[in-house]
């Protein structure tokens, strides 16, 4: 379990580092030698999983959990700053929807927000990881500016749905500002209209994790690898619909994808 934390919490370490680190030379040397780290954590996990079939990992989960909620809090009252400097409102509302929807999950469902196994690892997920921490450490070095690598990976490992809701929140917003960074109308304008689609997705996606928690212990509540396994299929079936739509709006696939010629 140790590597598999280590590539999600090395990056943000990294990226909080690089907020204080102003010097391009400087700032390229630590974003190279981080992108070696990660890419070599990421080869030396295939080593140690490549043969082990699904395995899964009981990691803390109260303090975490709180963290995510409280940054999620946050991230909200980011996004509604920002609708309402650039005057986007429909972002804004968006934004409280989902901040509210999270809430209620939180107050009206406590006792099913509990996942046996939070983080899990098998052979598809080691091959995202190569993807991410090989692929996307490349990208970081040519773009020192942007780095999501640590909510790709939490993406990856996740068998706790409220844990991968909160990465999955989390790439929203490097998305947006990745898109924006230019800060020209064109890229405020579609780094936005992303952004609401993503949002979109998020609101679908905590509506399904309401309807898991209320049909537990049936649906299999939060915990992936239950769900999956759940015999009542009509039960997580308008969850499972929920989630996919989130993943094309998050894929933008069509027609959610009118924003990428204009962030291209």
């Amino acid at each position: 379990m140790q590597t598999l934390l280590f590539l999600i919490l090395f990056p943000i370490l990294v990226a909080c580092l690089l907020l204080f680190v102003k010097q391009t030379t400087l700032r390229y040397a630590v974003v190279a030698l981080s992108a070696l780290a990660i890419g070599g954590a990421s080869i030396y996990l295939l080593m140690q999983y490549a043969f082990e079939g699904a395995v899964y990992f009981a990691a803390p989960s109260e303090a975490a959990s709180l963290v995510m909620v409280a940054i999620e809090m946050g991230l909200a009252l980011f996004i509604v700053y920002m609708g309402a400097k650039f005057r986007n409102y429909l972002a804004i509302v968006l934004a409280v929807v989902q901040a509210a929807l999270v809430v209620y999950l939180e107050i009206s469902f406590p006792e099913n927000l509990h996942a046996v196994n939070n983080l899990f690892i098998d052979q598809f997920s080691i091959i995202m990881a190569l993807i991410v921490g090989l692929i996307g450490s490349l990208i970081a070095v040519y773009a020192v500016r942007y780095m999501e690598t640590a909510a790709m990976f939490g993406l990856v490992f996740s068998n706790n749905l409220m844990w991968l809701f909160f990465f999955w929140e989390v790439t929203t917003i490097t998305s947006f500002l990745l898109i924006g960074y230019s800060e020209t109308e064109e890229a405020t304008k579609n780094a936005f209209r992303a952004l609401v689609m993503n949002l979109l997705g998020g609101v679908a996606f905590v509506v399904a994790l309401i309807i898991l928690a209320a049909t537990e212990p049936t649906s299999g509540g939060i915990d992936l690898a239950r769900v999956l396994t759940s015999p009542d299929a009509a039960v997580i079936l308008i969850p499972a619909v929920l989630i996919g739509f989130a993943g094309i709006t998050k894929a933008a696939l069509m027609p959610f994808s009118s924003w990428l010629l204009g962030a291209m």
